[in-house]
């Protein structure tokens, strides 16, 4: 069975940190700089249990690292006068070093290296553009570029051609949050590269992040399908989990001087907002083969865990823990703009893993894809309305059966 190495431009290949760690080269980012310890500081406050006391690899060292290469890609963006967000996104979205439970890996500085052109490429000009819309678009047009050209940046160290990540179907529930250099080459594919869709979820968030762009790993334990299509509901394959990702863009309300690029009193949701992209399959930003259809009848859980919709409800990977213990779970009270934004959870639910012991943090994100997809106020569809509408459908079927 033949591997593929990660070939570097100047650098050794990518590997398992067990493997050994690469050679952090032409980096501007210098070893003392200040910046450094408050992102070490973080990831370790906040960082997944399996990951304290510096083991599986995460030491200082490794930590550092991962802050000297997260600063050079976010130093990139405001050399070009294009930082949109916050101190906080960036700590939780762009500086992190995993998603899931994955293997820890280097990998920044090959993904960042080979797309860095397309930064240049897609936002070079973007100073020079006089709208706010027009920033957003490049933004945007970056994104798709990305898309389009990560799933081919690796190279058989043989022959040296492009070695194309794809989907690869596996089972539902099962695990298959990979590490990167596992993508790549195979490990649990049969040496082809690729994964299914929480794997291709961690390798896109991971080249986002390299290039300084705010990324987390979105999903839901199980979809909400109508009997028919899931007789056994959660135990049929229809009704499996599912993963995509999310990219923090310019907000349209934001200008493009550089004079007004982010500070951290400005209120994130006033920066920029979501977006959704399902990874390696093409489709435009915002839509997917699960948009509208099944996305929206998932069900929000208010971010509690032990909820009867928590397996249908809609997260996003958080590093920080952002759940107020003192807050309670419930909704009540909240005002009706509260309701519609993403909602701290417990945790990630993962149903490849017991997702409590990982205590992957998250967000319930479920109310803000339902007010986008089902339209209208923010008010979802109730859980009434739609088991009325799915019924609706089942008793169509009947009768043309």
């Amino acid at each position: 069975m033949m591997k593929i190495l990660f070939l570097f431009l100047g650098c050794d290949y990518l590997s398992v940190l067990a493997e050994g760690s690469v050679a952090v080269t032409n980096l501007d980012i210098h070893i003392n700089d200040p910046r450094i310890d408050p992102i070490v500081d973080f990831l370790i406050e906040h960082q997944p249990p399996q990951d304290a006391g510096f083991r599986h690899g995460v030491t200082l060292p490794y930590l550092q690292k991962n802050a000297r290469l997260a600063l050079q890609s976010k130093d990139l963006l405001e050399t070009l006068g294009l930082r949109y967000y916050s101190e906080e996104i960036f700590l939780n979205n762009v500086a992190p070093y995993a998603v899931f439970t994955e293997k820890r890996t280097d990998f920044r500085q090959y993904f960042f290296q080979n797309l860095r052109g397309l930064v240049l490429l897609e936002l070079g000009t973007a100073t020079n553009t006089p709208s706010s819309s027009s920033r957003r678009d490049q933004y945007l047009s970056l994104i798709t570029a990305v898309n389009e050209h990560v799933w081919s940046i690796f190279r058989n160290s043989i022959t040296n051609e492009a070695q194309e990540v794809r989907f690869i179907s596996a089972p539902p529930n099962e695990i298959n949050n990979y590490s990167i250099d596992e993508i790549v080459n195979g490990t649990h594919t049969n040496g082809i590269p690729g994964s299914s869709c929480t794997g291709m979820a961690i390798y896109m968030t991971a080249a986002f992040r390299s290039i300084g762009l705010p990324t987390r790993a979105v999903g839901t334990p199980h979809w909400n399908r109508p009997k028919r299509e899931c007789p056994e509901g959660d135990q049929s394959p229809e009704c499996g989990n599912h993963n995509w990702v999310e990219v923090w863009v310019p907000s349209e309300s934001r200008t493009t001087d550089s004079d007004d690029a982010a500070t951290d009193d400005d209120d994130d949701d006033e920066m920029g907002e979501w977006v959704f992209l399902s990874p390696g399959d093409g489709a435009p930003i915002n839509s997917g083969w699960f948009a509208p259809v099944p996305l929206k009848y998932q069900v929000f859980a208010g971010g509690n865990s032990e909820s009867k919709n928590a397996l249908h409800a809609v997260y996003a990977t958080s590093w920080k823990n952002y759940m107020d213990e003192d807050s309670g779970k419930s909704m009540a009270g909240w005002d009706k703009e509260e309701r519609n934004r993403d909602v701290p959870a417990d945790y990630f639910i993962m149903e490849w893993q017991s997702s409590r012991d990982a205590a992957i943090n998250a967000w319930d994100v479920t109310r803000r894809y339902s007010a986008n997809l089902v339209g209208g106020d923010i008010e979802r569809m109730s859980e009434v309305e739609i088991e009325n509408e799915r019924q609706a459908k089942d008793d169509e079927e009947e009768t043309y059966a």
